[in-house]
């Protein structure tokens, strides 16, 4: 009888170890399965935000811009602030091949936590789709810029293009702050670009005209 009650107390003991194996088993993935799921939904916010950034950015490069307009995408903001026809003064300029040197200025933000870089290779000027370069005929040293800007950092610059007399220039940006590339067009009327001597002043933001 005793050694009866010994197999059973054996058989028992064998049962609650294999419920007490099998408990922490089906514990064990039960917790993985709730950190996959977990990460799936976390996958899926981040494939959400970028498909979100994506449409965003996609909407810019269909919009048109004009002077004073702000482009604001990916953390960062590009304003267009003026552009002059700029006029050859000194005797040791050399007058723009194509016959007018247009001055664009810009004024940029960093919204990012994280370092952005801003050049003016960014940008390109077309006249009727065809591409124009840049004009370096004066001794302007502060012409062109490169920004490495910091979380809620400002930056400003100009450029000055070589182009031909028309009613109509398109300023161009092809710009890439973080993961996604920013297109952008401005279309500037000539007869709302002003003619002014020609300086080497570096631009300043208390000088420009930017809409506050």
């Amino acid at each position: 009888m005793d050694k009866g009650n010994q197999k059973i107390e054996r058989g028992n003991g064998w049962l609650y170890a294999l419920l007490s194996c099998l408990g922490v088993v089906i514990t064990a993935l039960t917790i993985v399965g709730v950190i996959i799921i977990f990460l799936f939904i976390a996958i899926d916010h981040e494939i959400d935000e970028k498909e979100q950034l994506h449409k965003a950015s996609k909407q810019i490069s269909n919009n048109i811009y004009e002077l004073g307009d702000t482009v604001e995408d990916d953390g960062v903001e590009i304003t267009l602030v003026k552009a002059e026809f700029v006029k050859p003064t000194d005797d040791l300029d050399f007058p723009p091949n194509n016959g007018k040197a247009l001055k664009v200025y810009f004024k940029f933000k960093n919204n990012n936590e994280e370092q952005v870089l801003i050049q003016n290779d960014a940008f390109s000027m077309k006249v009727n789709g065809e591409n124009y370069q840049e004009w370096f005929g004066n001794s302007d040293m502060a012409v062109g810029f490169s920004h490495q800007l910091n979380k809620d950092n400002t930056g400003s610059g100009y450029i000055v293009y070589d182009v031909p007399d028309n009613d109509k220039y398109t300023l161009e940006m092809n710009f890439m702050p973080n993961i996604e590339t920013i297109q952008a067009k401005w279309e500037i009327n000539s007869s709302s670009i002003s003619t002014v001597n020609n300086t080497s002043n570096k631009y300043t933001v208390e000088s420009s005209d930017i809409k506050q």
